[in-house]
């Protein structure tokens, strides 16, 4: 899946922030209610959402992950915000077991949602967080997430046994 980390990805934000001259970085969360105050920025920002439940001394035990909601905040925004999602390998199927797994979007949901904003998002997936990025951004981050994608992300030719290659020698006369 990529690294796993505390905290957003230092060197994705000051990335994003050069790419795109994003001021502004702000790491809140559902609980405090908070994204709703922050989504009315006048200009883009990059919102680091890490709200889930992640076990006992952590939010949410009643409702596991109120990503949704921020989302909706964020989409109520006419700016054009960037968004990354923490931990996106537990929406990239249900999370394990101790998490009610109704208690999650599914990564259809969230794209749907992220989708809404009339920005028109692009969702990828880097180093285990959500990216979403107006769609006008599209270009500079699909470069940008190829150039630091690793060698054994590509796709690996087939080793096939001798005999298979001299088999398909013969059928292809070569």
């Amino acid at each position: 899946m990529g690294n796993l980390h505390f905290g957003a990805p230092k060197q994705l934000v000051l990335d994003l922030r050069d790419m795109f001259g994003i001021r502004t970085f702000i790491e809140t969360g559902t609980n405090k209610a908070e994204t709703s105050v922050w989504a009315s920025l006048t200009e883009p920002a990059v919102f680091w959402l890490d709200a889930h439940w992640c076990g006992e001394h952590t939010f949410g035990d009643a409702d596991e992950c109120p990503l949704l909601g921020e989302l909706e905040a964020l989409n109520s925004s006419p700016i054009p915000h960037v968004v990354m999602i923490d931990d996106a390998r537990l929406f990239l199927s249900p999370p394990p077991k101790p998490h009610k797994a109704d208690h999650w979007p599914d990564l259809g949901t969230l794209c749907r949602v992220l989708s809404l904003h009339r920005s028109d998002r692009y969702v990828a997936v880097h180093q285990d967080v959500i990216l979403a990025v107006p769609g006008t951004a599209k270009p500079r981050i699909t470069e940008y997430l190829q150039s630091q994608a690793k060698v054994e992300t590509s796709c690996p030719q087939p080793k096939l046994p001798p005999l298979w290659r001299r088999g398909l020698s013969r059928i292809l006369g070569s």
